[in-house]
């Protein structure tokens, strides 16, 4: 969701008052993508191709330039994109 990994890393840290470090977040992250990135891209797949699909947009500021968080959503699963462009 375009979160820093610094501001992730204060949930846990804040919450259960453990240390995560910045470097810790970013190693799950890159093994998130890894695990998941074929069933993130069947998803976006299975949404271009549905009868179906709801989606909304909202822009938002990163660091200085307008991004889009997109969100489609069908009757079988639900995904949230970031885009640097619209449209």
């Amino acid at each position: 969701m375009n979160l820093p990994e610094g501001k992730i890393a204060t949930l846990p840290n804040d919450t259960y008052n453990t240390h995560v470090s910045v470097g810790t977040v970013v190693d799950y992250l890159k093994k998130a993508a890894e695990l998941f990135g074929d069933e993130y891209e069947r998803i976006k797949q299975e949404m271009r191709e549905s009868h179906i699909c709801n989606y909304d947009d909202t822009g938002q500021r990163v660091d200085g330039e307008n991004q889009w968080l997109w969100t489609f959503i069908s009757k079988e699963a639900n995904i949230v994109l970031d885009e640097e462009e619209h449209g």
